[in-house]
């Protein structure tokens, strides 16, 4: 793999430094041995010196994971197996009847179904993703008549894609993730959530495209983060792309009172990388890295605007070990050495045969005729 290629300088890690808040301690493989440098994050220089890889380590703040299971589909046991497994005229029936929704939602321990009158969430098509600090379930998810006309589309042919948010009442939970009253609740629809919703790198110019896998996505909100893991149409090997999400406060009582109208109840979310590993929540960044780069998203406040990014690359030779290139010029020196040492002793050898062969004697044998 590349990774053991020798010589050549791989980051395999980052890690935060406890003593220096804008500086990271880079794990590094050259094909031979793990090694660390520091890199000053406010100029993207690298240092040449190798320190060590734990002594000054800080952990990462991770992104959590919630325990939240949601499915549309009620008392039907219809998984995505189960509905792949119908005919196209049973699809087509099921899509069309789900004038209202039964969602099951599951947080922790409690299980409460709720029913969302004149909202529509596809069997399958769906994906979902949880807030604590809005205490909003957002669920996103195939349209109903475009499923209906073509039930066997696939995933990454859908044109278009709705917003649904459940928000609960925050009342008595505001140390916690998660509601106190799962049946204190209220929701709304945000339609065609790719032109009404994905601006900036995420917008209709990308080949941005949201995957909608049935799935719970991580999120991170906390530090005005506002961050969410998605699952998209991208290159197997690439990682997961992460998209900042408006916060919009007391969203539940904006709905309560039918103030949610326009900018009050429109979300709306932008590309902001991929592939982050954890957050320094002293700086309110989150880092990630490549075999040849390293990236910060970071967050200055709540506003959706409020955020930047920045990305570092290097090369093999920026990422290579002194050490490795020493002792390769030790070995080159030394077998420089012992080719010449060879190559004299060759000329002396070849010297005394041709003397030999020219007198008929060795020169031991030269030496005593001239007694």
């Amino acid at each position: 793999s590349e990774h053991q290629t020798f010589g050549a300088g791989h980051i395999i890690d980052i890690k935060l430094d406890s003593v220096e808040s804008q500086a990271l301690i880079v794990e590094i493989n050259n094909g031979i041995y793990d090694y660390c440098r520091s890199l000053n994050v406010q100029t993207g220089e690298m240092g040449f010196e190798e320190i060590s890889c734990s002594k000054n380590e800080l952990a990462f703040d991770e992104i959590p994971n919630y325990d939240i299971t949601v499915s549309p589909n009620g008392d039907i046991d219809l998984d995505e197996d189960a509905f792949t497994a119908l005919n196209t005229t049973d699809k087509t029936e099921i899509i069309e009847d789900r004038d209202d929704t039964n969602l099951t939602v599951t947080i922790g321990p409690r299980t409460e179904v709720l029913l969302l009158e004149d909202i529509f969430i596809h069997p399958i098509y769906f994906a979902y993703f949880y807030t604590p600090s809005m205490k909003t379930l957002f669920i996103l998810t195939a349209d109903q008549n475009e499923t209906a006309s073509d039930p066997d589309l696939d995933i990454g042919a859908l044109t278009k894609i709705h917003l649904v948010t459940i928000s609960w009442n925050p009342e008595s939970s505001e140390t916690s993730d998660f509601p106190a009253d799962l049946t204190d609740f209220e929701y709304a629809q945000q339609n065609t959530i790719k032109t009404n919703g994905l601006v900036g790198d995420a917008g209709a110019d990308s080949d941005f495209t949201l995957l909608l896998n049935g799935e719970l996505w991580r999120t991170y909100d906390d530090n005005d983060m506002f961050m969410l893991e998605t699952e998209s149409i991208i290159d197997s090997c690439s990682k997961p792309e992460w998209l900042r999400y408006k916060y919009i406060d007391n969203i539940y009582s904006l709905r309560k009172n039918g103030q949610d109208s326009g900018v009050n109840g429109t979300f709306i979310f932008d590309h902001i990388g991929k592939g982050y590993k954890g957050v320094d929540t002293r700086l309110k960044r989150a880092y990630a890295f490549t075999d040849h780069t390293v990236s910060y998203y970071q967050a200055t406040n709540e506003e959706f605007e409020s955020f930047s990014e920045e990305s570092f690359e290097f090369d093999h030779s920026e990422l290579s070990s002194y050490w490795v290139l020493m002792w390769f010029l030790i070995a080159l020196f030394i077998c420089c050495c012992c080719c010449c040492c060879a190559y004299y002793m060759k000329k002396r050898r070849d010297k005394r045969s041709a003397h030999q062969n020219r007198f008929g004697m060795t020169a031991e044998q030269e030496m005593m005729t001239q007694v």
